[in-house]
């Protein structure tokens, strides 16, 4: 009994342990930490924690890279770094003005669409009502870069669907009320 709750209690001291190398490797800059550590999904949840969110604070877009070939899902939504707003990473990116890391998030195949409509949660009042889309986020923060970044992926997106032959069926007219 006592063998098993020494167990768990180690097991839970290395994911503490990698949680905190991992953060230090974003920091520090220490690309090889990065992959190393992040690679481990036995001690780190790359989920659980807004890892995404800090190497766009504080990494490099190769840090950030390798975050993302490890697993960490670019739409998982966090308290941004610099201001209180509850975003996904990409926004924390337009937010503190990085077109490189908004370049990385977006050639994420796994990357929400940026004329996807959010709900952003915004105690401090930053953002207006054009701020509904990530494109309209970018607009009201007056990032242009970011700007037209998301513009360029969003009209290769939509040329790629049109010119595959799959475009979406057109929605057919509503049926009169009787």
């Amino acid at each position: 009994m006592f063998g098993k709750l020494k167990q768990a209690f180690q097991k839970r001291a290395d994911r503490n342990r990698a949680h905190r190398d991992l953060l230090r490797a974003i920091t520090d800059h220490d690309l090889a930490g990065v992959k190393e550590i992040s690679a481990n999904r036995d001690l780190v949840n790359l989920d659980s924690y807004p890892y995404l969110a800090k190497a766009v604070d504080h990494g490099t877009p190769k840090i950030l890279a390798a975050l993302l070939e490890n697993g960490a899902d670019p739409n998982v939504w966090s308290q941004g770094i610099r201001t209180r707003l509850v975003v996904p990473p990409i926004a924390e990116a337009i937010v503190q003005g990085k077109p490189e890391m908004v370049a990385v998030l977006l050639a994420d195949p796994r990357i929400e669409s940026p004329d996807k409509v959010h709900v952003w949660s915004d105690p401090d009042r930053l953002l207006t009502a054009s701020a509904a889309t990530l494109l309209g986020f970018a607009k009201n923060r007056g990032n242009q870069e970011c700007v037209e970044l998301l513009e360029k992926h969003m009209l290769e997106k939509y040329k790629n669907k049109y010119e595959s032959g799959n475009p979406a069926p057109p929605k057919k007219p509503s049926e009169p009320r009787r």
